[in-house]
């Protein structure tokens, strides 16, 4: 495991992500939140409609690059999945989870 900080984190995703499958939603010293944007809106009948991502395989090989980095990384089954640094926590959040 390589030690990374938050600005290679923040560099990685900005050379490597689709500028419109992602944000950094919430950033400060020590943890930064990118939300990946997967929600369309709604239909008539007020059914959540949800994009496909513009590159599917750079956002599983940026989470990847989390796991291969993290001092702690979680299953990717919770809601607000947070990864551990040396200094720093990465959070990801998707936009069809904050409607």
């Amino acid at each position: 495991m390589t030690a990374i900080t938050l600005a290679d984190v923040i560099a990685y995703a900005t050379a490597n992500l689709a500028a419109d499958d992602y944000c950094v939603s919430c950033e400060a010293d020590n943890f930064a939140e990118f939300t990946f944007d997967d929600f369309i809106g709604f239909d008539d009948d007020w059914c959540e409609e949800y994009r496909d991502f513009t590159d599917e395989e750079a956002i599983d090989n940026f989470l990847a690059y989390l796991d291969e980095h993290a001092i702690s990384a979680p299953s990717r089954c919770g809601m607000y999945p947070e990864w551990t640094f040396d200094g720093f926590v990465i959070r990801i959040a998707y936009t069809s989870y904050d409607i």
